[in-house]
């Protein structure tokens, strides 16, 4: 999967897996815009190209209505520059998730929806962080969930809507692009009071190769907004 230094050439795929994105506030897509555009070290990524499209730069100010823009640019971290070019289009999003799903060590069925390849990535990448935690950390952490949280059960076998709508938006506090704008989209205490909240290095041992740097956080992020989408914001 190659990043794309081309997407002045391309246009949005339609794609029903992004279509509620269209109902999303400035404030729900400032996350994705930082992690499509701004590397992890705080620098711009010298491969956007959003920041120069016209449709993003007449709407700076409010995302929601450059929201074809921003899923175009994620969508071309799904092919390869050279088709992106021939085709002028990106990948669908279902493409992104696969892949990044796979590179995180899920067992995936590429029959799946994206729904299922989602919660796949959640409960892996839980797995990930909870495997660093020491046993006092994780034992904070599941009273955490569960008192302040009510959510009563880590393991991904046993979550209810709810359970996953929440674990879905600690993982997308977690990172650390999205932090200012997270605190927004969630109580600033779950940002800062769970073991998860802004750890440094929370995907260091998982996030290795460009692209997935920036498919990673994308698709929590949008895990996450999908769920508020279909369900509501757990945490109001």
């Amino acid at each position: 999967m190659d990043i794309n230094i081309a997407s002045r050439y391309y246009k949005y795929r339609e794609d029903e897996d992004l279509a509620f994105i269209a109902h999303c506030t400035h404030e729900q897509l400032a996350p994705l815009v930082s992690y499509l555009t701004i590397d992890r070290d705080g620098k711009p990524r010298l491969a956007e190209t959003l920041t120069n499209n016209p449709e993003f730069k007449a709407n700076k100010h409010d995302f929601s209505r450059a929201w074809q823009a921003i899923c175009t640019e994620l969508q071309t971290y799904g092919n390869s520059t050279a088709l992106n070019i021939v085709t002028r289009k990106g990948a669908a999003y279902k493409d992104i998730v696969q892949f990044t799903a796979k590179s995180v060590g899920c067992a995936i069925d590429k029959q799946s929806d994206v729904q299922t390849l989602e919660q796949a990535i959640v409960a892996k990448v839980l797995e990930l962080q909870m495997d660093k935690m020491t046993q006092a950390e994780r034992e904070a952490f599941i009273k955490t969930m569960k008192n302040d949280y009510q959510v009563n059960n880590v393991d991904p076998l046993k979550w209810t809507v709810r359970d996953f709508s929440v674990i879905s938006g600690v993982l997308a506090g977690a990172f650390g692009g999205a932090a200012a704008a997270g605190a927004m989209l969630l109580p600033r205490a779950l940002l800062f009071s769970s073991p998860l909240g802004l750890v440094g290095g929370l995907f260091s041992a998982v996030v290795e190769g460009p692209a997935l740097r920036v498919t990673l956080p994308c698709v929590i992020h949008i895990t996450m907004l999908r769920e508020f989408h279909r369900h509501g914001n757990p945490f109001k």
